[in-house]
């Protein structure tokens, strides 16, 4: 059995963009959370 295809939103949710207006030193998290949607394409979950 094979699980779902995660299709993460692009777009920063409101809280999401409240918590990192706060955010000073986990700057790679926000990168990361940035680019979520390239990491996690099609291709990866293939």
């Amino acid at each position: 059995m094979r699980p779902e295809v995660w299709n993460p939103p692009i777009e920063l949710s409101a809280t999401e963009e409240k918590i990192i207006k706060r955010i000073r030193r986990a700057k790679l998290f926000i990168f990361l959370r940035q680019i979520r949607h390239e990491l996690f394409d099609f291709e990866f979950h293939s």
